[in-house]
């Protein structure tokens, strides 16, 4: 969700700075491609999606240990 809206607002920043936006139906549909219109959403994606990778090993190791320990004690 978070990329879509942050597609969306990046290329709707694009398509206004070349003067693209506000166009009416007769003239040509707005397009904006290439590393200038998703560029940034692709990079924050990317990192989010690191970061996110790592809280989750995170979370695994923590849990794994404690998994260890409630089996070592007989509880599980």
């Amino acid at each position: 969700m978070l990329a879509s809206k942050l597609a969306g607002a990046v290329y709707d920043g694009h398509a206004t700075d070349s003067g693209m936006a506000g166009s009416d139906s007769d003239s040509q549909p707005l397009t904006c491609t290439g590393r200038a219109c998703f560029g940034l959403t692709y990079t924050v994606s990317a990192v989010l999606c690191a970061i996110a990778a790592v809280l989750m090993a995170w979370v695994g190791c923590r849990s794994a240990k404690r998994y260890v320990s409630l089996a070592t004690a007989g509880l599980c």
